[in-house]
């Protein structure tokens, strides 16, 4: 299977397999099992939602959490370095800053997957956004139900999403479930860590404010 990218150069199925190798020295050994299973889990959605797409979900997948390793400091480095550093970048919870740089490392060291869909979902993948697209949802809920989480409210969503797309009727009816489940991780994450008193980013805010007055994927 092959894909053109949006300067229609073709991503293929063998750049994906060594993009899996290529990004080992980018992640702990627990931080790349759990890259696999979030690429998995993106083309087995991409399967329902964007058949046509999987190649490059698979790309985002692989490349979600390509600057995870990095500290917080080197992480600002980056930033400042590539001329982005500003005073809500530097407002960014530590936990979601690898967002931010994991784009500038995608245009720097795997810039024939640097397309604005990749870089988008990569770059939305912790927090959500106002106004996803179909392409950042995936990523964006792969990530939270892939099967290695072991927390109990990914578990619980994994196995509701799945049980209700078993009664979805058509299309429409997959996206309702899909939107819906978006809404419901991104409260669910609005919910915990008001609980934890831990910075919410306003993309997140944002995005639960779109969804929940009837916003749909853009």
């Amino acid at each position: 299977m092959e894909q053109k990218n949006e300067a229609g150069a073709i991503i293929t199925q063998k750049m994906i397999d060594e993009l899996r190798v290529r990004i080992k020295p980018y992640l702990t050994d627990k931080r790349y099992a759990h890259t696999i299973s979030v690429e998995k889990e993106a083309a087995a959605l991409g399967e329902i939602y964007m058949p046509e797409r999987v190649v490059e979900l698979r790309a985002a997948a692989l490349l979600h959490d390509i600057a995870k390793k990095l500290t917080y400091e080197n992480q600002l480095n980056l930033i400042a370095e590539f001329g982005i550093i500003n005073d809500t970048i530097k407002e960014i919870a530590p936990a979601a800053i690898h967002a931010v740089t994991a784009p500038i490392i995608i245009k720097r060291d795997f810039p024939e997957f640097a397309t604005s869909d990749i870089l988008s979902a990569v770059r939305y993948h912790t927090t959500g956004r106002a106004g996803m697209t179909k392409f950042d949802a995936i990523i964006y809920l792969a990530d939270y139900i892939e099967p290695t989480r072991d927390k109990d409210v990914c578990i619980q969503t994994r196995r509701l999403f799945y049980e209700k797309l078993k009664s979805a009727g058509d299309e429409k009816e997959r996206v309702v479930i899909l939107r819906e489940t978006i809404l419901s991780v991104l409260r669910s994450t609005l919910a915990y860590l008001t609980s934890k008193k831990v910075k919410i980013e306003p993309d997140t805010e944002a995005a639960v404010r779109y969804f929940s007055r009837g916003g749909d994927f853009t």
